[in-house]
């Protein structure tokens, strides 16, 4: 059953990380993740985190396991993230294997500018670089169904080097998806490393927090 989850985020800028575990057995603690216990159930301040500036944001999201993915018209895109990066573990950093695993799909008009320009950032550092390794979020086109004869068309990834693209045609260039049109996928732990730009726009924090250095 698809599940509605409100990403509460109790949000500060964070120095250093904490946490290495080795074991390979499932489930185990994902070996990207460098947080231990990252959120208490009190309220206390997220462990391994040095605060400057406190923000809370509440942001809409749906979270999925694999097994409810994996047959639907998500699956081209679960697939594709899958295969630009290993993945990087639930809220709490660990990796359930197989039809277990957590992503969030969120609407990415709703997806902080702070967000948004951080991850246009690591797409161009990676083309220029020839790897994926930095590429935690995807960001696909909405698939559609078919309809009036047509096919239905499969979630797309989206290039969001530059605001327009050049067509494969070489007529000219088309404009990328409205954001409305797309969503941005990832696995929940890809929030920790940039959690305080959740926090950045429209807060007391934003001069703060996006200093990422």
């Amino acid at each position: 059953m698809r599940k509605a989850v409100h990403l509460i985020l109790l949000l500060q800028l964070a120095l250093g990380s904490v946490h290495g575990n080795e074991e390979r057995k499932y489930p185990h603690v994902a070996e990207t993740f460098n947080w231990w216990y990252p959120y208490h159930t009190d309220g206390e301040i997220p462990n391994g985190f040095n605060v400057t500036c406190e923000a809370i944001r509440v942001y809409r999201a749906k979270q999925y396991h694999v097994k409810e993915l994996k047959d639907s018209t998500w699956a081209p895109a679960l697939n594709e993230l899958l295969g630009r990066h290993e993945y990087l573990g639930s809220w709490s950093g660990m990796d359930r294997g197989g039809d277990e695993r957590d992503f969030i799909i969120m609407e990415y008009k709703d997806v902080p500018k702070a967000v948004k320009e951080w991850v246009r950032e690591q797409h161009q550092k990676e083309m220029r670089d020839e790897t994926r390794k930095d590429w935690l979020f995807g960001i696909f086109e909405k698939p559609e169904p078919a309809s009036d004869g047509k096919p239905a068309k499969p979630p797309k990834w989206v290039d969001e080097k530059d605001a327009t693209k050049a067509d494969t045609t070489g007529d000219g260039f088309v404009k990328l998806p409205d954001d409305k049109n797309k969503v941005l996928m990832f696995a929940p732990a890809a929030i920790h490393d940039i959690l305080p730009l959740w926090g950045a726009d429209g807060t007391s924090c934003r001069g703060r927090n996006l200093d990422m250095s």
